[in-house]
């Protein structure tokens, strides 16, 4: 039981990342145009 919550919890900080990650990528390159 433990693993699953500590696996879902990585799932979503990899989930919250990915979005954060995506989010400055496209406003660095509009920043930068």
């Amino acid at each position: 039981m433990k693993e699953q919550i500590q696996t879902s919890k990585f799932t979503l900080a990899i989930y919250v990342l990915a979005a954060v990650g995506s989010f400055l990528a496209s406003f660095a390159y509009v920043w930068s145009r």
